[in-house]
Parts: structure tokens; C-alpha cells; sequence
């Protein structure tokens, strides 16, 4: 295996939690990464969330008092196990 040395800026929580995370697995910080970064591509495209049409529907309820029908939720439906 070819090693590439490559320096980051983490801020002093992310650098103390990487650290944790490798001494309880017994590996060092690179081999972490490299496992977050297996672990990230398995999951496939993530979808970024329409914060305008969550807004939307937050205001229609603060006026109405009227929840959103599950039907109109597909992402929160699947999370609940409809269909």
C-alpha cells in the first residue's frame, strides 16, 4: 500500500474525539479515518434537506395547528415505516 501523508485542520473536539475513537479501537488516527471514510461512501448520495419546504410547512402549522399528513412526508413516512 502506497501511504500519502496529508495534514488537517480539525478544531480541538474533533481532534480529541478521533484520538478516543482510535485508542478504544487499538489503531491509529489514519486508519479511523479510513474506516469513517469507507463507512461514508457506503452510503451512497445523501440527500441534502429542502430547509425552505421545512419552514414552509412549520409556519402552515404554527398558523393552522394542522399536522402534515404522513402522505405529504414521504422522507419522516419511510423513517415510520409507511409506505
Amino acid at each position: 500500500m502506497n501511504l500519502i501523508r496529508r495534514t488537517f485542520d480539525l478544531d480541538l473536539a474533533t481532534d480529541e474525539r478521533l484520538k478516543a475513537l482510535a485508542a478504544e479501537r487499538g489503531q491509529d488516527e489514519a486508519a479511523v479515518l479510513a474506516k469513517a471514510l469507507a463507512l461514508l461512501d457506503s452510503v451512497g448520495e445523501i440527500e441534502i434537506p429542502d430547509v425552505a419546504e421545512d419552514r414552509r410547512r412549520l409556519d402552515r402549522f404554527r398558523e393552522t395547528g394542522e399536522a402534515v399528513p404522513i402522505a405529504e412526508s414521504p422522507g419522516l413516512g419511510r423513517k415510520l415505516g409507511h409506505r
